[in-house]
């Protein structure tokens, strides 16, 4: 059996973009969650794209995993970067800077747990937010930049929304219900 990209020719996934106001939309609602199914969904395109196997499903998981998800999203953004300068689109996002503000964002996470001030939790979870949905924003451009280099205009589309997007959006909003709402 031919593995991916060998020996036949995959059908392009038409549905590629994921716009800015998708990202910071679904960022902000998910509490900074969305990064989980971004991660996920981009590593898949990744994976289509270029036909090697990228584990999606376990990429996505190890951004749990201290110390080591700060080498997933190195390489995520390198490989994000490297696809795009392969058609000549220059990278929107440095992958130490990327490593950098996921670290701002777990740290502010885990200082709004141990604080409590009502008013400083708040604060904390807003920023860890901005500051997660501003990383997956700026990697993104640089993949939509990439897909808007790729793709024919009348077949560049925005990606589908997914369960999984509708779940971490749930999942968000629990969770802003009990930063809002302390118990």
């Amino acid at each position: 059996a031919a593995r991916p990209g060998e020996g036949m020719t995959q059908v392009p996934d038409p549905a590629v973009r994921i716009t800015d106001g998708r990202v910071i939309i679904l960022s902000v609602l998910s509490a900074g969650l969305y990064i989980f199914f971004w991660f996920y969904l981009t590593w898949k395109q990744l994976e289509n794209e270029t036909g090697r196997k990228h584990y999606p499903v376990w990429h996505a998981l190890t951004l749990f995993v201290p110390i080591y998800n700060l080498f997933r999203m190195y390489t995520h953004v390198w490989a994000i970067g490297e696809l795009a300068a392969s058609r000549g689109v220059t990278s929107t996002m440095a992958p130490g800077l990327a490593v950098v503000l996921w670290i701002v964002a777990v740290a502010l996470d885990s200082s709004s747990i141990r604080i409590d001030s009502y008013g400083a939790v708040i604060l904390l979870s807003l920023l860890s937010t901005a500051v997660t949905t501003t990383l997956i924003v700026t990697a993104q451009r640089g993949l939509n930049l990439y897909w808007e280099k790729v793709r024919p205009p009348d077949t560049l589309t925005d990606a589908r929304t997914g369960v999984g997007e509708v779940v971490f959006v749930v999942l968000g909003i629990i969770v802003w219900i009990g930063v809002f709402i302390p118990f």
